[in-house]
């Protein structure tokens, strides 16, 4: 994200879709992250759409969201987001620069402030590039 105080912001968005995973790859994956791993093809029955079906979909629906959060900010989007929240409250690692913080995730407030329990207090991650990973 860059951008100026009281001003427009431009942000990358960068996303990542598991398209169609060998099966042997994904027990793989879930093992190391110990969280469930999805693809594409599984979701769909096997149904898939041609890449520029998915693109396009893909594209439209962010593009709709991207004008719903500039009109609305994040509070519209909070509770599909604590709907999905894998890593609502599991012990996970914040990496914020240099620093590792070790703690609790407790999901994200009205502004999309990721809160994070570490030693019994409530620690927020604004802004910054943040790395976070559940910890074991």
């Amino acid at each position: 994200m860059r951008g100026e105080s009281g001003g427009p912001a431009h942000v990358v968005i960068g996303i990542g879709m598991n398209v169609s995973m060998p099966a042997s790859m994904r027990s793989a994956v879930t093992a190391a992250e110990t969280l469930p791993i999805s693809d594409l093809r599984e979701v769909l029955d096997g149904h898939m759409p041609t890449r520029n079906q998915l693109a396009g979909a893909l594209i439209d629906e962010l593009a709709r969201m991207l004008q719903s959060f500039s009109r609305n900010g994040f509070a519209p989007f909070v509770d599909q987001w604590r709907s999905l929240d894998m890593l609502a409250n599991a012990p996970v690692r914040v990496i914020s620069g240099i620093e590792t913080i070790i703690g609790i995730a407790r999901g994200v407030e009205l502004d999309g402030t990721l809160l994070v329990e570490v030693d019994g207090q409530m620690r927020r991650f604004a802004s910054g590039d943040v790395s976070l990973r559940r910890s074991e």
